[in-house]
């Protein structure tokens, strides 16, 4: 819920703006933007869902791995040394009559930079991911947010956009301090976060 002390929403919209400067045409101008004008910054059709197509009745299964390209400018754009490998695998399943739910499992294989020494971490991500996207539902000004008994409820969008949710997913679940293995900092006693997520260093 909390990284370095930011709600989990607030850290989700810094992530989705760094996403959004690395990607500028990305889940903005869907239907503005031709794939002739941009190749490169639009993935295959079904990495983004127009929330107005999908079945009301059934769930939508979905399996979202960018390629090498996508992967080092994701990593780039979050300040990673590498990002190895990236799955992101679900389902979105209508909730009602006006919201939709989605259930993902994200696992990726990245390195960061280790905070004694700088050498590659590597490490692995296995996070479990959900999103409940409700028509109506407004998002609150930074000076009057609050923590919401259901931090995983978000505005109805038009577009479910996958590659955003990733990104979003794996900035949460990265090791804040990453260190080698052997490393250690004297005398300094860093704050533990707690988490139901796994992130294995290799």
């Amino acid at each position: 819920m909390f990284k370095n002390g930011t709600p989990h929403r607030a850290a989700c919209r810094e992530t989705r703006e760094r996403f959004r400067r690395s990607f500028p045409c990305e889940g903005r101008c869907h239907d503005r933007c031709s794939r002739r004008k941009h190749p490169r910054r639009h993935g295959r059709p079904s990495d983004r869902f127009r929330t107005g197509g999908l079945s009301p009745r059934k769930p939508t299964h979905f399996s979202f791995a960018p390629d090498a390209e996508a992967r080092r400018k994701l990593a780039e754009s979050l300040g990673l040394l590498g990002l190895q490998h990236l799955d992101f695998t679900g389902q979105i399943t209508p909730d009602g009559r006006d919201a939709m739910v989605l259930t993902a499992t994200l696992v990726a294989d990245c390195d960061q930079a280790c905070i004694v020494t700088l050498a590659p971490v590597r490490a692995r991500i296995i996070e479990a991911v959900r999103r409940r996207f409700v028509a109506g539902l407004t998002q609150p000004d930074a000076d009057e947010m609050e923590m919401p008994e259901d931090d995983t409820e978000e505005p109805m969008p038009d577009v479910i956009d996958l590659a955003e949710i990733a990104a979003e997913a794996l900035v949460l679940a990265l090791p804040l301090y990453p260190r080698a293995r052997g490393r250690s900092l004297a005398r300094l006693s860093w704050p533990r976060r707690a988490s139901h997520r796994s992130a294995t260093v290799i």
